[in-house]
């Protein structure tokens, strides 16, 4: 998984990506990019600020 140009990998080749979220700026809070990853029953769920 890279960023949106492919010039930042976000997570390594081979790595299985379930689920992708973005969360909106709102109340204080900071855009972020959240998604799992691994096998299911058994992903870990990261974030990144946007």
């Amino acid at each position: 998984m890279a960023d949106g140009k492919g010039d930042h990998e976000i997570e390594p080749a081979g790595t299985v990506v379930m689920h992708l979220a973005v969360s909106e700026n709102t109340i204080g809070f900071r855009t972020r990019l959240y998604w799992s990853v691994g096998n299911p029953g058994a992903d870990v769920l990261k974030s990144l600020d946007l």
